[in-house]
């Protein structure tokens, strides 16, 4: 018989080993808060997976009621082929579904080229992912939106170069795919608006070739930067920062020197800009402002189209439009915008519908650059809805909206 000692004694160890083993045993962490991300993006390994290989995912406060939201890292791809580490935003309705949810791929405006930039990280800027966000999870489809390469990962982001732009939203799909318990279909969508007008067109020109194995049913692109040179030249007469940014992207990408183009001051102060790697577009726009402009050499930016060969066919690379993409195609374009000018977009849309693309072009009335979504989003819901029901699409028309009366 034991003895009331030894029972005590073997009772306290028992107790003691349980407090130990429940304290041993992982629990669910809560969700970190969108700006808090500790060292997530830093990642030395190799890269020797596939491209949309999903690196890791962090749970983050939600983005809407009754959802859940992470922040990914994945592989992805180059402009010039070679493998990159990108992240970017996954959100979900929280509860189950029967059926395999569908996705909606998100791509942002401009932001800027440095890390502090990455939606991912927190920043807001414009009518962004976390607005729209809710609005795709209110369909119960699956919200995704990639940082592009170089945002919130080591580099200077390849701003405006559409090739890594389209690696980067189809490779955040595939890495959505393999969250544990997300159960999602091989279908999506791409949206996406000013930069990411021009990354989903991009998208939809390269869906086929790079990523075969997703199905890609339709492209929305508002007020989507077309025509490259034009828009560079345009820029710079301006003081408009996307000429600097455009200029780093290129560097980013193709090893552009740009001493070649701009006065040796505005390239140290982009330098600065771009070492100091906490600037954004605001940061850029008054840099800019205060040297009295971009500093690009006048004589090459008025022979850009005929006597500075490389650069022009840099800026060509970038061009979107050039070739057919076999997939309904919205555009969303303001009358009144002042960022991507009106009659570039009917130029672009022009230019499509010759190429064979079904582009549905809706010509909003009064309206801005931010409002080509803003005021749209029911539009944008219910066009992705019949995407995902089978619908067709109906051929190149003009509707006209006047959501800004």
């Amino acid at each position: 018989m034991i003895s009331p000692l030894a029972f005590l004694l073997s009772t306290a160890l028992l107790a003691l080993t349980t407090v130990s083993q429940a304290s041993e045993t992982p629990g669910t962490p809560e969700p970190a808060a969108i700006e808090d991300y500790g060292d997530f993006y830093e990642y030395a390994g190799p890269l020797t997976g596939e491209p949309g290989d999903l690196i890791r995912a962090q749970e983050v406060t939600p983005l809407a009621p009754n959802s859940r939201a992470w922040r990914v890292l994945y592989q992805s791809t180059s402009a010039t082929g070679k493998p990159v580490v990108v992240s970017g935003l996954v959100a979900s309705p929280g509860a189950g579904s029967e059926r395999k949810r569908d996705i909606v791929s998100w791509a942002h405006g401009t932001k800027g080229v440095n890390d502090a930039c990455a939606p991912s990280r927190g920043f807001r800027i414009s009518h962004n992912f976390f607005d729209i966000a809710p609005e795709i999870l209110a369909e119960d489809w699956i919200a995704v939106a990639t940082d592009y390469e170089g945002l919130g990962t080591p580099g200077v982001h390849p701003y405006l170069i559409a090739a890594s732009e389209a690696y980067g939203q189809m490779d955040i799909v595939r890495a959505a795919r393999q969250i544990a318990g997300l159960s999602s279909s091989n279908r999506y969508v791409g949206w996406g608006r000013s930069q990411g007008g021009h990354a989903t067109l991009a998208l939809g020109e390269a869906a086929d070739r790079y990523a075969p194995e997703l199905k890609l049913l339709g492209i929305i692109s508002a007020a989507p930067v077309g025509d490259m040179p034009t828009i560079f030249v345009g820029s710079a007469v301006r003081g408009a920062s996307f000429n600097w940014l455009a200029a780093a992207g290129l560097r980013a990408a193709w090893g552009l020197d740009l001493a070649d183009y701009y006065v040796q001051e505005a390239v140290t102060e982009l330098n600065a800009l771009l070492a100091d790697n906490t600037g954004c577009y605001a940061e850029f726009s008054r840099a800019i402002e205060e040297r009295g402009g971009v500093g690009m050499r006048v004589d090459l930016l008025l022979g850009l189209f005929d006597e500075v060969p490389h650069l022009y066919n840099l800026l060509r690379r970038s061009n979107v439009g050039d070739d057919p993409i076999p997939f309904p195609v919205l555009v969303s374009q303001g009358t009144a915008d002042k960022i991507v000018p009106k009659y570039l977009t009917d130029r672009l849309v022009a230019l499509m519908c010759e190429q064979g693309t079904q582009v549905e072009y809706m010509e909003n009335q009064g309206e801005s650059h931010n409002d080509s979504t803003f005021l749209h989003m029911d539009k944008f819901r219910a066009w992705t809805r019949q995407r995902f029901e089978g619908s067709p699409g109906t051929g190149c028309q003009t509707t006209i909206d006047n959501a800004a009366d």
